[in-house]
């Protein structure tokens, strides 16, 4: 398991990049990203149940469409293309001559 710390900075970096000037998100889904980035230590140290977790849920529940809260929230880094990664040239099979 990666430790709490990591996890911080991981999830912080993924989330600061939806603040970027680019960035398609509302203001209101703005903020709401950045009041989870202040509350980050406490959602991420909280088990699933609490009352914290349940509340943020309901907040991003009402600012994003599942889609959004699933790329924002649970995945780190860019979507996977739908074609699939490609995989590393050491791990295709030698050419036969």
């Amino acid at each position: 398991m990666v430790g709490l710390e990591v996890r911080l900075r991981l999830v912080g970096q993924h989330l600061r990049t939806f603040l970027a000037p680019d960035s398609p998100l509302t203001g209101a889904q703005r903020e709401l990203v950045e009041a989870t980035l202040a509350e980050l230590p406490l959602l991420l140290a909280a088990p699933g149940t609490s009352a914290a977790r349940r509340d943020w849920e309901e907040r991003i529940s009402q600012a994003f469409t599942l889609p959004e809260a699933v790329r924002i929230f649970t995945q780190i880094g860019a979507p996977e293309p739908p074609e699939g990664l490609p995989l590393p040239a050491d791990a295709l099979p030698a050419p036969t001559a």
